[in-house]
């Protein structure tokens, strides 16, 4: 008898009951239960169907070939008939670089003669029949500008190094410039690698160390190629033959065209002394496709808009005149014009772009409601005795400097403290100077050094002000003589450094002991500290954005949805007329004549960039900078900047505030940074065209302002200096509502403590300021938190509660707020 087979249920008829449905999940109860595996949430209203392998090897495919189409088109771009030449730029890292000689390889190596090579014409173009390319070859000089702005419109960027010399200051300094503005594809050469038996023996060696050096700021550098034969130099060519250039994001949103010809028609007007006229362009769309409606920003100049946009073909004359009857406004004059060119688009009129960037404000829309002449006349009484009294404080007004401090530069630092007491955000700055100076203990038991108040009253010295801001001198109570004579030099720089350690110090206080203020012992508090306002939280307590805005604030444009509109406006660019490759004349109205006499194309590049749509409009924009680990004084909130932004370039004076980037507030506030601090990424806000994407952004010290040492440029006598950089950083985003909260912080020390009650000294000196000051939460340094229950005595003493028992060490905080906003004071450079 065969043995009976054991029966066995399916496994559908198996009963699984629900798991325990928990809320809270550890992280390993989630990583035990997924093993690794990504949980992914089906769309909803969509049926997901599973894919077969054939499928997954069918969309492998597909993605192929479009990134061969796309690599083939790149190709083709540059090869065939209506070619676009390579801008390639040579860029020496050391004094001893001779680029004219690597030019003229280029033309030898490739069966050609070399042209005329003099510093009065520094860009040759030469056809390469082996690989039906054409190159455009660009010699650069030791000119920080001029290179920055050629590696913004140039396919690849060679640097020549030397065998025989260490790359210089200037050299680290550009290589720096253009790692933080963005690269196009780099190309690392040495020249002088056979001038010495002992270079040609240990060429390897010096190659490695150049790589490692050149890896630092470029990784992707994988060789470095020599330059002093035609065989080495046939090798660069072949590298710059077979391979496409690099993208950069940022450029290749936007049109820009590399000037091959220039032309200036001028206006037969005589009203004006500024003559202006037609510009015409003749070069190659480059980047994305060209939409006649939008804007052209031409580097150093401006914005202006486009008349036309033709092709340099033959044909008859007659499209001129039918494109001026079908628009007048955007017609031209035939006479004028090259009537051989075909038109390919014109602006449409309703579409165009306009040139106005900002608003004008309208004060005349207030409400107001007109005083009679009683109220007027009781009015001016009260404004001239506040009048009075100001007057008497300004006269008494003592400022501190440090010892041996000539009158001249005592002079120069009060301009400056009078400059910045004009400013209304800095307004609070200036009296906590005035404060410092008449609480120098409290000060004392806050610096590092653990100095004592005595100590430093040594190393400075009072200085009397008058009611106009000149300095008193001591003793004879008399104004600074104007033809008094200027100190020496080394006097200047001894000044200059005792200024510096004077910022510096600042700068290390606002570090250690950030916005902690005293209450002025001369005004109530609730009067010095007015505009402040108390927050029991900064992310979730609420800020009304369109509260208490200044005046600049109805100059500016919103976006209702900056990300759509950039990306409606790149949409629209891609679907514009002329497309990427195409040689076009381009024709610019309304343009100076010094725009056309400033440039030279023999000697230099130039360019001109097309704007995406609401790109020329002001706004709040605000970008991520982190300081340059190798520039150490510190940086204040509204110092002088030279931003490079992109193609743009201009002269701000940033706020900088922190960047939280771990937790978004809720109500968009974020706090106000004295200084720019190193190792952290921050914030700067400034009014700026709205620029979208993320564009690289670097700050210099402006040219006048820079401490490098300056460097002698060969053959002309003349010194260069090389402009710092103090950071560098992106666009972040474009929002007016973002709210950058200043924070002072008063502070107060335990009098007497009973439990979770205690008695509070020194944060406030009268009633009046304990009673208004009442709501405001309190916190101490130690955790704690609480309130102000009563006022005790009439000296400022207070009764407060707190969470829990606080120490005898503790110190008693509250934290006060005031929004602070940037300066118009953007200039375009």
């Amino acid at each position: 008898m065969a043995k009976d087979k054991s029966f066995r249920h399916r496994a559908s008829l198996k009963q699984t009951n629900k798991p325990f449905k928990s809320r809270h999940a550890t992280k390993s109860d989630l990583r035990d239960k997924s093993k690794g595996k990504t949980q992914r949430t089906s769309v909803k209203g969509k049926v997901l169907r599973k894919q077969s392998r054939l499928d997954r090897k069918n969309a492998l495919k597909i993605e192929q070939r479009k990134k061969r189409e796309e690599y083939a088109n790149i190709k083709r771009l540059f090869t065939g008939r209506s070619k676009v030449p390579k801008t390639v730029s040579f860029v020496p890292l050391c004094k001893n670089i001779d680029v004219s000689q690597i030019i003229s390889s280029f033309f030898t190596c490739s069966g050609l003669e070399a042209p005329p090579l003099n510093k009065s014409n520094n860009i040759h173009s030469i056809d390469i029949a082996n690989f039906k390319q054409e190159f455009r070859l660009v010699e650069l000089s030791r000119n920080f500008q001029e290179i920055l702005e050629a590696a913004k419109v140039s396919d690849y960027l060679v640097l020549v190094m030397s065998a025989l010399e260490d790359v210089d200051e200037f050299g680290n300094s550009i290589l720096t410039a253009i790692q933080s503005q963005g690269s196009p594809s780099v190309i690392a050469a040495v020249q002088h690698s056979n001038s010495t038996p002992a270079i040609i023996k240990n060429l390897s060696s010096v190659k490695k160390s150049l790589l490692s050096f050149i890896n630092f700021y470029f990784p992707s550098v994988s060789q470095v190629l020599s330059c002093d034969t035609d065989s080495d130099n046939s090798t660069i060519i072949r590298n710059i033959a077979n391979t496409i250039p690099e993208s950069i994001v940022w450029r290749d949103t936007r049109p820009y065209i590399v000037a091959e010809n220039l032309e200036f028609l001028s206006y037969d007007s005589n009203e004006s002394d500024i003559i202006k006229g037609d510009l015409e362009i003749t070069g190659i769309v480059r980047g994305a496709n060209l939409d006649p409606n939008r804007l052209i920003y031409i580097p150093g100049h401006g914005n202006y808009q486009i008349k036309l946009i033709s092709s340099p073909n033959k044909i008859p004359s007659s499209d001129y005149a039918s494109i001026s009857q079908q628009n007048d406004e955007m017609s031209m004059d035939i006479s004028t014009q090259n009537s051989d060119d075909a038109v390919i688009s014109v602006p449409d009129p309703e579409k165009i772009d306009s040139l106005i960037s900002s608003n004008i404000p309208d004060t005349t829309n207030d409400d107001q409601t007109w005083p009679e002449e009683e109220e007027m006349e009781t009015w001016k009484a009260k404004m001239a005795e506040l009048e009075a009294k100001e007057a008497e404080i300004l006269s008494k007004r003592i400022l501190k400097v440090p010892k041996g401090t000539s009158s001249y530069q005592a002079a120069w630092i009060l301009d400056e403290l009078q400059e910045r007491s004009d400013d209304e955000d800095d307004e609070d700055d200036d009296e906590d100077v005035d404060m410092d100076s008449q609480n120098g203990d409290d000060d004392d038991l806050m610096s590092e050094d653990g100095e004592n108040g005595s100590d430093l009253d040594e190393e400075y010295e009072n200085l009397l002000v008058d009611e106009q801001g000149n300095l008193i001198e001591p003793g004879s109570q008399k104004n600074i003589d104007e033809n008094e004579e200027l100190p020496s030099p080394e006097d200047l720089q001894t000044q200059l450094e005792d200024y510096l350690k004077i910022r510096a110090k600042q700068s290390r206080d606002e570090r250690d002991f950030p916005d902690e203020v005293d209450v002025p012992l001369d005004m109530p508090a609730h009067i010095r500290f007015s505009k402040y306002r108390g927050l029991q939280s900064l992310r979730t307590s609420p800020w009304d954005p369109y509260e208490n805005l200044p005046l600049d604030y109805s100059r500016i444009f919103q976006l209702e949805n900056p990300k759509n509109i950039m990306r409606n406006a790149i949409r629209s660019q891609n679907d514009a007329p002329v497309s990427v490759g195409t040689r076009v004349k381009l024709v610019l109205k309304n343009v100076e004549k010094s725009v056309y006499d400033s440039c030279d194309l023999k000697t230099k590049l130039f360019s001109v960039f097309g704007l995406l749509q609401y790109e020329n409009k002001m706004s709040v924009v605000h970008f991520l900078v982190k300081r340059n680990t190798e520039y150490t004084d510190p940086v204040k909130s509204k110092d002088a900047m030279e931003m490079h932004c992109g193609f743009r370039r201009f002269l701000v004076h940033p706020l900088y505030s922190q960047h939280t980037s771990t937790h978004k507030s809720s109500n968009n506030v974020h706090r106000f940074e004295r200084y720019l601090q190193m190792n952290n990424v921050s914030v700067g806000t400034v009014y700026l065209p709205i620029t979208f994407g993320n564009v690289p952004v670097t700050l210099y010290l402006p040219g006048e302002q820079n401490k490098s040492s300056g460097m002698e440029i060969e053959g002309s006598g003349k010194e260069e200096f090389i402009p710092q950089l103090v950071g560098s950083g992106t666009i972040f985003s474009v929002d007016p509502t973002r709210i950058i909260a200043k924070r002072i912080v008063l502070t107060g020390v335990p009098y007497k403590i009973n439990k979770r009650t205690a008695t509070i000294r020194h944060m406030f000196y009268n009633p009046i300021d304990i009673n208004y000051f009442k709501p405001i939460q309190l916190r101490t340094k130690y955790g704690k938190h609480g309130h102000i229950v009563d006022s005790l005595g009439t000296h400022g003493y207070m009764k407060c509660m707190f969470n829990g028992p606080i120490k005898g060490v503790d110190t008693i905080c509250m934290n006060l707020y005031k929004r602070v906003f940037p300066k118009w004071n953007t200039t375009k450079l």
